[in-house]
């Protein structure tokens, strides 16, 4: 996958996202897939895409980070609220 498709895939995403916070959710039906895997370097690469200079940018490359570090899917990651988050936890 390219590293601008997916930068793109994901940006658009999450405008609709919060756009349409209130969109009733649907069922779907999905046929079993094996993820995506991508390289380290592919993965590097994808996340010196954003600009981090403009909020959409910073926005993109902390989508990014929990997508690729912590394993979250996008609709997990539309999902986080202020209060999921534990600034504090594993610093000593």
């Amino acid at each position: 996958m390219e590293a601008n498709n997916f930068v793109r895939a994901v940006d658009k995403a999450l405008d609709k996202a919060i756009i349409k916070e209130s969109k009733k959710k649907t069922k779907t039906v999905r046929k079993n897939k094996l993820p995506v895997v991508l390289e380290p370097e592919e993965a590097e690469k994808l996340i010196k895409q954003p600009n981090r200079r403009c909020n959409t940018g910073l926005r993109n490359k902390t989508i990014m980070s929990l997508m690729l570090h912590c394993g979250l899917r996008l609709s997990e990651i539309t999902n986080l609220k202020p209060g999921n988050i534990n600034l504090s936890k594993g610093k000593s």
